[in-house]
């Protein structure tokens, strides 16, 4: 449903709607009861469910809407040419269906032929040369198709072809779809042969369902995959049904981030990443005393880690490998399905009518941003939920949530009122992170913030607080972001003292530096800072930096080396943003930071009334010690043990033989279900640096490190050291 006047339909009986799945929360309850349901292009909406930005905001009530559509459903019909067995059985505990029929899908594609681009002789993600074949190529009276998943690319090339004055060209993307001519188009994809069109570009924003389905019409297609995954990628020339239409491909090679936390193929990792990230997060909110307010969002982090959960987390691994073999994947599955791929690396080619063709974009984009009407926040929330707002509107709320929400203040600032298109051009294209880095570089200095995220997670426990739904019963944890737990990782690696000495010269063997990188390339930082892997010292040290906005840049050469200096990456003459936003910022949290303490205190009472339960889970004594964010240090009286899942290490010794690899979150829901002492300290393990054992109730000790779980049933004591 892209049009505000489609819901009503949703109440009409025999009708047909067709809708994206962040629409389904305006829809009532009662309206998805009885339907015949049909998911379309499945690999692509549980993707979308589950991880996309889009429905971070009503992620739950997405999800609890469309199980319930399923559970009431009539039928439900699951397609996809990609449909694998896992996404298949994650729907059938969704929908709680009992009976099953699966169909063969018995199509046989008829190959395509493909000539796959492998860049340039000296840089495989050069796309020019594709970019001046098509050019080269309207100018000699081919009919063109373009798709690509760049929607800048997609307007960098409208504009590199003559731009909105030239007729022959159509453009289906975001800043167009809410166009009436269009809309109609996507009604009636087949017109664009009445409507003249010699050049037809579109993105994902074309809905799945449209096919163009015009014999001999295109002469060339030509495909430019920058981000999406093979499978989500391989949907989008599927909308040109001729199959004898010759293909030109090219894939970005891949995409940065590293295998570790977060970014891993691997989902047991992810889940790993994840867990120890929330768990760091509630050990770092609350205080040793607060133990009521660890055993509950304990508690509410365990009953979290359900399907949905795990499903997230094999989606997300699925997305890293695929991101992280961008081209191979690609490459692997056109062979895969069978079509006739020519491989080809050519020439660099110099055009400048096409860095002219971006620059107007990008001018056009940032004039367009900053003139753009003022509204309310209320105005500009309305138009964000509104399903088919005009660009006109859409820029509207954009600047109203930049300068009300995000950066209020800014309006006044000499930045905005001098060079506000030239800002608006640097956030869009240059540095999307500018804001977020700048806000945790705050962060950084004032750990008193933490409270912030104290006040979060007694507002997710409802401690203490009147509420009509009461406390939350599941968190969606692949959504979880904390950059207090971020900041206190940076505070712990000694990152303070280098920021903090802005006169001081580096070179790449300089001790600080060393201590720094040394502290930040251990296993328990990597996930957040990155492996050091092959970088050089200043190198990873920049890599460290850049997440609150910093770099050592060359102060000045010797004879056999450089030396370095702390820079700001956001502050010049040419354009001051430090400067100008770090007030703002600072203004913005003290508001946060006041309502903490005032709703932190509001609820202190409760706590203090609060019964403490002495089976809470994993004390160490405080003459213990364990590896926490990478640093050797006495672990406080009343702190928590992450209870964390992971693959076991290589234990040889003749005593850990008989123990068996289990989740520790399990035991845990076991145990804390049957009212069993939970995990009663026995001490450390003889030549471990961090592992320690931990006794069950009904005879169960375990062998758990922050790592993984050994766990095994009465097996004689051994003597921990």
């Amino acid at each position: 449903m892209r049009f505000e006047d489609a819901y009503h339909l949703a109440r009409r009986s025999g009708t047909h709607l067709a809708f994206c799945p962040d629409s389904i929360t305006r829809i009532d309850y009662e309206d998805l009861e009885g339907k015949i349901v049909f998911l379309d292009e499945i690999s692509s909406i549980l993707p979308h469910i589950l991880i996309g930005a889009t429905c971070k905001r009503h992620r739950q009530h997405i999800i609890d809407k469309v199980a319930y559509m399923l559970r009431h459903a009539f039928a439900a019909i699951s397609l996809d040419a990609n449909q694998k067995d896992w996404e298949v059985e994650h729907l059938l505990k969704l929908g709680q269906f009992e009976v099953t029929t699966k169909i063969k899908n018995i199509y046989e594609k008829k190959p395509l032929n493909i000539t796959f681009y492998n860049g340039t002789e000296k840089n495989p993600n050069d796309f020019l040369p594709v970019v001046v074949d098509i050019k080269r190529a309207y100018i000699n009276g081919k009919t063109l198709v373009i798709c690509s998943d760049s929607q800048n690319f997609t307007e960098f090339l409208h504009q590199y072809l003559g731009g909105e004055a030239n007729t022959e060209v159509i453009r289906v993307d975001g800043q167009t779809i809410s166009e009436d001519f269009i809309r109609e188009l996507v009604e009636n994809p087949n017109s664009i042969a009445e409507l003249g069109c010699k050049v037809l570009i579109y993105s994902p924003t074309m809905d799945t369902g449209v096919s163009i389905t015009l014999k001999d019409y295109f002469d060339k297609a030509y495909s430019l995959n920058f981000h999406l995954g093979a499978e989500a990628f391989s949907q989008l020339p599927g909308r040109i049904r001729d199959t004898n239409v010759p293909w030109t491909h090219w894939s970005k090679q891949f995409l940065g981030g590293g295998n570790d936390g977060i970014h891993s193929s691997d989902p047991e990792k992810v889940v790993l990443h994840l867990l120890t990230s929330v768990f760091s997060d509630v050990k770092n909110s609350f205080s040793g005393e607060e133990k009521e307010c660890i055993k509950r969002a304990f508690e509410l982090v365990t009953r979290s880690q359900d399907e949905n959960f795990q499903t997230a987390c094999l989606i997300k691994a699925q997305q890293n490998y695929e991101k992280q073999n961008l081209r191979e994947t690609y490459y692997e599955k056109l062979i895969e399905d069978g079509h006739n791929v020519t491989c080809v690396t050519t020439t660099s080619v110099e055009d400048n009518n096409w860095k002219a063709a971006k620059e107007e974009v990008k001018n056009r984009y940032s004039r367009l941003l900053y003139n753009a009407e003022d509204i309310s926040i209320l105005e500009a929330e309305e138009i964000q939920q509104s399903l088919n707002p005009t660009p006109e509107k859409q820029r509207a709320a954009a600047k109203a949530m930049l300068t009300l929400v995000r950066l209020p203040g800014l309006l006044d600032t000499p930045l905005w009122q001098k060079q506000g298109e030239e800002f608006l051009k640097f956030l869009k294209y240059k540095d999307r992170k500018c804001i977020s880095r700048l806000e945790l570089r705050h962060i950084l200095h004032n750990p008193e913030l933490d409270i912030c995220r104290k006040q979060a997670w007694l507002q997710w426990l409802n401690i203490g607080v009147e509420s009509d739904t009461g406390a939350i019963d599941k968190l969606i944890l692949t959504d979880i972001y904390s950059p207090q737990f971020r900041a206190k990782i940076l505070r712990d690696i000694g990152i303070l003292d280098l920021i903090e000495n802005t006169e001081a010269m580096y070179d790449n063997e300089s001790p600080e530096l060393e201590a720094i990188a040394k502290r930040a390339n251990h296993w328990t930082r990597q996930p957040y800072l990155g492996r050091r892997g092959g970088l050089d010292l200043i190198r990873y040290t920049n890599k460290i930096l850049g997440q609150v906005g910093y770099k050592l840049a060359t102060a000045k050469k010797g004879e056999d080396k450089r030396y370095y200096k702390l820079t700001d990456l956001y502050e010049s003459e040419a354009l001051p943003i430090t400067s100008n936003l770090m007030t703002i910022i600072a203004s913005k949290y003290e508001s946060k930071f006041e309502a903490a303490i005032t709703y932190t205190e509001q609820v202190s009472k409760v706590l203090a009334e609060l019964p403490i339960n002495d089976t809470n889970i994993g004390y160490l004594p405080a003459s213990e010690k364990m590896t926490q964010t990478g640093l050797e240090a006495p672990i406080p009286e009343k702190h928590v043990l992450a209870t964390l899942p992971g693959a076991p290490d290589l234990l040889t010794e003749d005593f850990k033989a008989e123990f068996k690899f289990i989740p520790l979150n399990q035991l845990v829901r076991y145990f804390s279900s049957t009212g069993e002492v939970i995990g009663r300290y026995l001490g450390k393990i003889k030549d471990s640096v961090d592992e320690i054992l931990l006794e069950f109730g009904e005879g169960v000790r375990a062998i758990v490190s922050p790592r993984y779980c050994l766990a095994v049933k009465d097996t004689p004591q051994p003597s921990p050291s």
